[in-house]
């Protein structure tokens, strides 16, 4: 098997957020922290989940960013990293030879988007997987599902925490709970090696 298919990079990403109509003017969205997993093709064991927080440039956390993410100006200023480091820590760690996947497209967007305004090394594989694509044809939904649905329509259990890292997890359960699927016909494998 090829490199890249021997293991999946899950991210997902939380941005800066304020009620609707309430963002000021001179801020913007911007990522506030950036969450991944692992998830082993061969065995679909998920591992090394992290929630890295990002110094932010251009926005600052709001109260109703805080309700919702649970992070607050302070620690984003004490814990957060450049994203420009994040991305060179990425690619230091070889993130970019492995196929990643996030729930949605969006998360790929604001990765790409960053990495141009902040003239940073795109950090991940060109490889991506749209879990929540793969929900919506699967439960033949009519709208893409938001991962709160997604999971109790799968019959999984969420994460306790509200942290960019749960929601990699979670979106790693989704990712493995359709590879486990697709091994259960025979036709689809049998020429496949794990090893």
């Amino acid at each position: 098997m090829h490199k890249q298919f021997k293991s999946v990079v899950v991210v997902s990403v939380r941005t800066i957020c304020w009620e609707k109509g309430m963002r000021p003017e001179d801020e913007e969205h911007e990522i506030i922290e950036m969450g991944i997993c692992f998830l082993d093709v061969a065995t679909l064991e998920i591992s090394g989940k992290e929630s890295i927080l990002m110094r932010l440039h251009r926005s600052k956390v709001s109260a109703f960013c805080t309700q919702l993410t649970t992070l607050t100006q302070e620690q984003v200023d004490a814990e957060g990293i450049a994203f420009p480091l994040l991305c060179s820590q990425f690619r230091h760690r070889k993130l970019d030879e492995y196929a990643w996947a996030s729930f949605g497209e969006d998360h790929r967007h604001l990765i790409e988007r960053e990495c141009l305004v902040r003239d940073a090394p795109y950090p991940l594989n060109a490889l991506h997987f749209n879990v929540r694509l793969f929900a919506t044809w699967h439960l033949q939904l009519a709208q893409e599902p938001s991962m709160a649905r997604t999971l109790d329509l799968l019959g999984l259990s969420p994460q306790e925490e509200h942290r960019a890292g749960d929601a990699a997890w979670s979106t790693a359960r989704v990712l493995a709970m359709y590879l486990e699927q697709v091994r259960s016909f025979p036709e689809a494998v049998e020429n496949v090696e794990y090893l």
